[in-house]
């Protein structure tokens, strides 16, 4: 209880440029965008917290997924909202301090257009392989793709994005050669990039 309550007052930071106007935050529904589709774990977070946003604020928390692009579409759709604080989001560590080093041009300023209120999850990688891959150690799993270069594949959640990276230092580590098809995302529980997470909220 003593986070949510931490995360509540962090709210009140977003309630600036209401104050100016006297008026009461929040003082309509607050817009909660995941940047990732329904049904994976950046999903799921906002859902549980969107629920206790409900009942602790009085206004209803509306989830909005608005996925693509690794997760930089839904942020830059937060980074572009009204800066009331009633549009806040949750975003990958991909789409606020990745993807700056990987990208030429990025469709908005991680430290400019946001204020960041908290993290709320760290979520570790999981290496797994298909019942028909002939591994069932890591070991084994760079023996094969040693034995076969360039022709294992490994799926994403996006280019740049936690999965990716990861698999990306492994096959630097294990000196391997693995072909890297990124998926889109669809509704299932391994979805959706699962590195630190943290709440942008727009600010002027």
């Amino acid at each position: 209880m003593s986070s949510l309550i931490r995360l509540i007052c962090l709210l009140g930071l977003l309630a600036w440029p209401l104050a100016a106007d006297a008026q009461e935050y929040p003082s309509k529904a607050i817009k909660f965008v995941v940047p990732f589709p329904a049904g994976g774990p950046a999903d799921t977070f906002a859902r549980v917290l969107g629920d206790k946003l409900t009942t602790l604020l009085g206004q209803p928390v509306v989830i909005e997924n608005r996925a693509g692009a690794g997760g930089l579409t839904g942020t830059a759709f937060v980074a572009k909202a009204d800066p009331d604080g009633h549009t806040i989001g949750i975003a990958a560590s991909s789409a606020l301090a990745i993807n700056v080093n990987l990208r030429e041009s990025m469709p908005f300023r991680p430290l400019e257009d946001f204020h960041l209120i908290t993290q709320i999850a760290s979520v570790p990688e999981i290496l797994v392989v298909g019942e028909s891959v002939p591994a069932h150690s890591l070991a084994e799993l760079i023996a094969l793709a040693k034995a076969q270069p360039g022709k294992l594949v490994f799926a994403s959640t996006g280019l740049g994005g936690m999965p990716h990276l990861a698999t990306e230092l492994l096959k630097i580590s294990a000196g391997i050669d693995l072909v890297h098809v990124p998926y889109l995302g669809h509704s299932c529980p391994s979805d959706g990039d699962c590195g630190s997470a943290a709440l942008p909220a727009r600010v002027a």
